[in-house]
């Protein structure tokens, strides 16, 4: 399981990359990702999830998460051998994320959104093929009132995706082509929600707090929507530190899916 610390690993390597060039690439038709699934562990610190001090595993919860994906211009785009991405700031975006848990719901994405897709022939060995999708959305709000003092934060991060050895479940590694998939369809899903917010009152005393963890196991992913590639597509060498952020990642997953194979 990728640990969300990845997530704000992601977030400064495409910060550096956003320095670096802006692409001209124009939007495309908006694609829905619908996940759905259960939550298998976790804690609910504060009662985001209405379960103030409980653990989340064996409750029997479940959540339906919604991704959108436009390739928006402005937002940051690569590929090479063996993957594609994108991902991009605020109003360069391109996804906007909501997922339900207990019947709250929680808005993703406004501040941060990444969606990536990889294969590797050799990626659990020689002769071993992997592949995978990552999704990563976040939400993010760190303010003063300069009349009242109080500060605002808000830090929320959703990571859904999938991977596979043997599997062959992705078309391609274009990430416009990745379809409806069940767990029959040889994937293995996976997922994370962090949520934490805070309030400051002027003397920096906190009046407000809120924290929770989830970890996600989805059992489907349904696709909607009309996808095509960008017509404009930045040189691979432009956005080098963005790629490195999701590969972080993918390593991550590699090294999980060696061990399963060799146990």
């Amino acid at each position: 399981m990728i640990h969300l610390g990845t997530l704000r690993r992601r977030a400064i390597a495409l910060g550096a990359t956003a320095l670096l060039a802006a692409s001209a690439a124009p939007a495309s038709a908006a694609v829905t990702y619908v996940f759905k699934g259960a939550i298998t562990g976790g804690y609910d610190e504060t009662g985001v999830f209405r379960l103030a001090g409980q653990e989340l595993e064996g409750l029997g919860l479940t959540f339906t998460a919604t991704i959108v994906r436009e390739d928006v211009a402005g937002a940051f785009y690569d590929s090479g051998p063996g993957y594609s991405a994108v991902g991009g700031f605020g109003n360069k975006s391109p996804l906007q994320a909501t997922i339900t848990v207990n019947g709250q719901s929680f808005e993703l994405g406004s501040y941060l959104g990444q969606q990536g897709q990889y294969e590797d022939a050799n990626g659990c060995g020689p002769g071993c093929g992997t592949e995978q999708f990552i999704f990563n959305a976040q939400a993010r709000q760190d303010t003063t009132d300069p009349v009242s003092g109080v500060t605002n934060f808000l830090n929320n991060g959703l990571l859904l995706g999938g991977n596979g050895v043997y599997t062959d479940f992705l078309p391609s590694t274009d990430y416009h082509t990745l379809g409806s998939l069940t767990g029959a369809d040889g994937v293995d899903f996976f997922g994370e929600l962090f949520l934490e917010s805070y309030t400051l009152d002027s003397s920096g005393a906190r009046t407000a707090y809120g924290r929770g963890v989830a970890t996600l196991k989805p059992i489907s992913m349904t696709v909607s929507g009309f996808d095509t590639p960008p017509a404009a597509v930045p040189e691979p060498a432009s956005w080098a530190l963005m790629i490195l952020g999701f590969g972080s990642a993918g390593a991550m997953l590699r090294r999980r899916r060696l061990a399963v194979v060799r146990a």
